[in-house]
C-alpha cells in the first residue's frame, strides 16, 4: 500500500510512564492502533507500521488493520529498511 508517505512509522504506546495504558481506551489517540484508523480514513492505501516492544499485538488489533506491520523491538536497520520498498 502506498499514501503519501513511504511509510508512517509509530511506536504502539505514547504515555508519560507509569502503568501501560489499555489498548481499548479511545477517547483520545493514545497508541498506534488507534492512530493507524484515522491514518486510513484520510489515506487509505498509506503503508502503517508500529513498532513495539509488547508482545501479542497482533492479537489485539482489529481484523481491518490486518494489513498493518508489526515490528518487533529490538529490530534491525535491515529490517526497517525491507518495509521502506
Amino acid at each position: 500500500m502506498r499514501g503519501p508517505f513511504v511509510v508512517v512509522l509509530s511506536d504502539l504506546y505514547w504515555y508519560d510512564g507509569g502503568i501501560e495504558p489499555p489498548l481499548s481506551n479511545t477517547k483520545s489517540i493514545r497508541h498506534g492502533i488507534q492512530l493507524a484508523p484515522t491514518i486510513r480514513k484520510l489515506a487509505p492505501e498509506q503503508k502503517i507500521v508500529i513498532h513495539t516492544g509488547a508482545s501479542r499485538v497482533r492479537e489485539q488489533m482489529p481484523k481491518e488493520l490486518g494489513d498493518v506491520c508489526i515490528l518487533e523491538k529490538p529490530f534491525r536497520v535491515e529490517e526497517l529498511e525491507a518495509l521502506l520498498l
